[in-house]
């Protein structure tokens, strides 16, 4: 069963019995992945994700927000629709192991330097898609580049 089809089984699972917040974060998810495949066409399993993630990264944004304005009930909203797209989605890559993937990218550009930083994030990325968040790569190339 594709990540799209378990969306959508579980939003109308959601629905019927009463979890009102779970299904519509549901429903908004397969209306991101709606929009992208009308753009890109059919989307592959890896594309999905990377549509979750995005949805996923809005709600952190938006769940850190609220909390540092005090509105904990807000906060609590956006934490439960976060744990329900969280079950969908890989569990991403530890520090230490994006730090060895890094490694071996420098190992290849042994003369970096911060001007590089750009394409150093370009060919870490590659290696990294969908596995690592794009902050914490990037806190540790810049990290690497400085010492």
């Amino acid at each position: 069963m594709s990540i799209v089809d378990s969306l959508r089984t579980d939003m109308f699972k959601a629905r019927k019995e009463g979890q009102i917040s779970k299904s519509q974060i549901l429903g908004m998810a397969l209306a991101s992945v709606k929009n992208v495949e009308i753009e890109k066409g059919e989307l592959t399993d890896e594309q999905v994700i990377e549509v979750l993630r995005k949805e996923v990264k809005k709600l952190e944004d938006a769940y850190n927000q609220y909390k540092q304005g005090g509105r904990d009930d807000l906060a609590n909203h956006e934490k439960e629709q976060l744990e329900a797209l969280n079950i969908y989605l890989p569990t991403l890559m530890s520090e230490d192991q994006v730090r060895v993937v890094v490694s071996k990218v420098l190992e290849t550009m042994p003369s970096a330097t911060m001007k590089e930083m750009g394409i150093v994030m370009g060919a870490a990325m590659k290696e990294l898609k969908g596995k690592a968040d794009g902050s914490v790569v990037n806190n540790i190339v810049k990290e690497m580049l400085s010492k």
